[in-house]
C-alpha cells in the first residue's frame, strides 16, 4: 500500500487484513523495531483526552490517515504504548 514518503505492507490472512508492516518513521529514530497495537475506539480526540486525563501521553497527536481513518499513538503511565484507531465506514 504505497503512503506519502514509505510503502505500507499490509498482511492479510485470507480476504481479512491482519497486521501491517513499514519502516520506523523518521520522527521514531533510534527506537527498535517493535510490533504495535491497534485499540478501535469511536472517538480517537475524546479517547486521546480520556487517556491523558488517566495519565497517560498522547506521543503521535490525533490525525487522519487518507482512506483508512483516525489514529493515535498513546503511552500509559507505566510506559507501554499503542494506537487508537477510529476506522472510516
Amino acid at each position: 500500500m504505497p503512503m506519502e514518503n514509505m510503502t505500507y505492507t499490509v498482511v492479510r490472512v485470507g480476504d481479512e487484513d491482519v497486521a501491517g508492516i513499514m519502516p520506523i518513521p523518521a520522527e521514531s529514530q533510534g527506537m527498535p523495531p517493535a510490533w504495535g497495537l491497534y485499540i478501535t475506539v469511536d472517538d480517537v480526540d475524546a479517547s486521546a483526552k480520556k487517556a491523558q486525563e488517566l495519565g497517560g501521553t498522547v506521543l503521535v497527536e490525533p490525525r487522519d490517515i487518507p482512506e483508512v481513518g483516525r489514529f493515535c499513538v498513546v503511552k500509559d503511565p507505566q510506559g507501554a504504548w499503542f494506537s487508537l484507531m477510529a476506522y472510516k465506514e
